[in-house]
């Protein structure tokens, strides 16, 4: 799997972290019994639903509601931790501390790195499915 493009955030992990962990896409897919179609199915959810949960994020962070943009930071970050998307879960960790610290700016930075490593992941998924 390749690397994210140089412009990643040093939230989400040294610039060689992948962005997609290729030994956690090939054990979901050998859990599929190798159909590409599953991994489709399972990040389909994810495609269909960060872009709120991001949006979200905004939201709360503007209206200062910590401990809800913390719980679902931390939701999501189960969630990418699943499909091993590990500067996701990187940003969403920083997010999570971020609130704790009430810290606006360190909560600013993290929901941009989010954004950029979810439209990265959706590139990484495309060439891992035509390698598969």
């Amino acid at each position: 799997m390749s690397t994210s493009p140089s412009s990643r955030s040093p939230l989400t992990g040294a610039p060689d972290t992948p962005v997609l962990d290729n030994d956690t896409l090939e054990s979901l897919l050998a859990l599929a019994g190798g159909d590409v179609n599953f991994l489709d199915s399972v990040f389909s959810v994810f495609f269909q639903t960060t872009p709120e949960q991001l949006k979200s994020m905004k939201t709360l962070l503007s209206a200062s509601k910590w401990e809800e943009l913390r719980r679902l930071s931390h939701t999501l970050r189960g969630s990418c931790a699943t499909l091993g998307a590990p500067g996701f879960v990187a940003a969403c960790t920083a997010l999570e501390a971020a609130c704790k610290q009430t810290d606006n700016d360190a909560s600013n930075e993290a929901i941009s790195a989010l954004e950029l490593e979810f439209q990265w992941i959706e590139s990484e998924l495309t060439a891992f499915k035509t390698k598969s």
